[in-house]
């Protein structure tokens, strides 16, 4: 009995700061999108964001609700030559699309425009940003223009790792 208990003492002693660090990342989960804004998955955003027709890219009309909205999205920073003083970058879904790889899909690229006034410097890890949500004019997407922008008021390195 009495090696039973000490089992469950260091059961418990071994799984309290574990159930805390997940409480408390639950707890940042869920108080890091500003009041006023709505957290957008970029995950399930970019599988429908564009339309592949033959040769062209089209931003999938279901997305065009989205255009105006305050949006909350995490992503990781695309690289830039400049590292500090930023007025705009790029932000990629994940972090395998920043680097040496192919260039990433069109769905999984959001340009940054920090609202006028305020600057950014470059990020490593994932980072979020929020802001007014905007579909980009068709003739300037491409390559590494992205079809959608997002006009930033808040940005920072995330609070939680998902």
């Amino acid at each position: 009995m009495k090696s039973f208990r000490l089992r469950i003492v260091i059961a418990i002693l071994f799984l309290s700061p574990l159930a805390a660090r997940l409480g408390l990342q639950f707890y940042r989960y869920n108080t890091e999108v500003p009041e006023g804004f709505e957290r957008l998955s970029f995950a399930a955003f970019s599988e429908k964001a564009m339309i592949n027709d033959a040769d062209n890219q089209r931003v999938n009309p279901a997305i065009h609700n989205l255009d105006g909205k305050r949006l909350f999205v995490k992503g990781y920073m695309y690289p830039e030559p400049n590292i500090e003083g930023l007025t705009s970058f790029i932000i990629c879904k994940g972090n395998h699309d920043v680097g040496f790889g192919p260039t990433p899909n069109l769905s999984e690229l959001i340009k940054v425009r920090m609202a006028k006034g305020s600057t950014a410097n470059i990020q490593v890890g994932l980072l979020y940003v929020a802001g007014e949500f905007r579909i980009r004019n068709s003739t300037k997407f491409g390559n590494l223009e992205p079809a959608f922008e997002l006009v930033a008021t808040h940005f920072g390195p995330s609070k939680t790792s998902f």
